[in-house]
């Protein structure tokens, strides 16, 4: 699994959503308030099987977060409402503490 989160402006592009997330009232309120969006994608692996990528997008098209090659969609809708909730995360502190915590999430995941 590999996690980026940027804060500056690379790889910009605008989004929307492929496959959608059930959201939390307040990962829908923090997606609204500021103006993001988020593409989840799938790809499959013979070996593997269903693989899924998401990125989130600030509203100039920014990369503000990405995820790849995670193996199960729940943990994708999890990071992704955890991210959203604690969104904006511009501090080189905090986007180290929030990129733990995104592994934390896909670790523990428990089906």
């Amino acid at each position: 699994m590999g996690i980026e989160l940027t804060s500056s402006p690379e790889g910009s592009r605008p989004a929307s959503p492929v496959l959608e997330c059930t959201l939390t009232a307040k990962a829908e309120a923090s997606l609204a308030e500021n103006c993001l969006t988020y593409k989840i994608s799938q790809l499959f692996r013979d070996a593997l099987g269903a693989m899924y990528s998401l990125v989130v997008y600030d509203k100039f098209g920014v990369r503000k977060l990405t995820l790849e090659k995670v193996r199960r969609f729940g943990v994708v809708e999890r990071q992704l409402n955890y991210y959203l909730e604690k969104y904006p995360i511009e501090d080189a502190d905090d986007l180290a503490v929030m990129r733990n915590d995104l592994q934390t999430i896909a670790y523990s995941y428990d089906p």
